[in-house]
């Protein structure tokens, strides 16, 4: 009797794809990306990084060079650069509320904010399969209070907190204050107010960023939208389509 042919692993598969990707990229490209899609979707909710910066880790993500350090077994520098300021923004905001330099710390508070919300633009553009110019067009056409009562319904996610939407609408109305000095208070009365706004906000806006954060992990870290979103930019990053049935090992 014939002997059976042995039937490989999901580890060996895999391995006999890494090795031919090193010699023939353009025929194992497209199983590759498969297995990093159909991993990547499930994996992001959990990572401690993606944790932190639920969005940033979102934004990042670059399938040619995920399949590159896949294969080669290390990390391979980004070849587009992308700025990420919010390690810095949140260490100088802390650094200055501390010093009880509040005015500064509130600025850098709101900034960090301003660009989450930069980076849910791109990731929710992504999902709609939007190119940079029209992306560009999302930055410009909505306001700080448009984003929550016009954009978030574009793309069906759930209102913003009433209370949390009206914090930001005070911190960013108080750093505007300063940083394009219009403050200027009728009296005393009203000048003392405006500096226990920043106060008060600069206190506040850990949490507030905190609240943002867990609405991303509530609301896109599900598999329904990350699969949108991993397809949508594997195939402008590479021209592969992939869907759940390219390759499950």
């Amino acid at each position: 009797m014939p002997e059976l042919p042995k039937q490989m692993s999901a580890d060996e598969i895999l391995n006999e794809w890494k090795e031919g990707y090193k010699t023939e990229p353009d025929k194992y490209k497209e199983k590759l990306a498969g297995v990093v899609y159909n991993s990547w979707y499930y994996m992001v909710p959990e990572s401690e990084e993606c944790q932190k910066y639920p969005l940033t880790c979102l934004c990042d993500f670059d399938i040619n060079r995920v399949i590159e350090e896949m294969v080669y077994g290390k990390e391979i520098p980004k070849e587009k650069i992308r700025f990420n300021f919010f390690d810095t923004l949140m260490d100088e905001a802390k650094k200055y509320y501390e010093a009880k330099e509040y005015f500064l710390s509130l600025v850098l508070y709101a900034t960090y904010i301003e660009h989450w919300f930069n980076d849910l633009i791109n990731c929710l553009a992504i999902t709609k399969n939007l190119d940079d110019d029209a992306t560009e067009k999302l930055f410009k056409m909505f306001n700080n209070e448009a984003r929550f009562n016009v954009l978030l319904p574009i793309f069906d996610l759930p209102k913003i907190d009433e209370d949390i939407k009206n914090d930001l609408k005070i911190l960013f109305d108080t750093r505007n204050y300063f940083v394009h000095y219009k403050w200027k208070p009728k009296d005393e009365k009203e000048g003392a107010e405006q500096i226990q706004k920043f106060i008060d906000y600069s206190k506040k806006a850990p949490k507030i960023i905190e609240y943002l954060n867990n609405y991303v992990k509530q609301n896109i870290y599900n598999r329904e939208f990350l699969k949108k979103f991993f397809a949508n930019l594997i195939y402008r990053q590479s021209g592969i389509v992939v869907n759940n049935d390219l390759i499950t090992l």
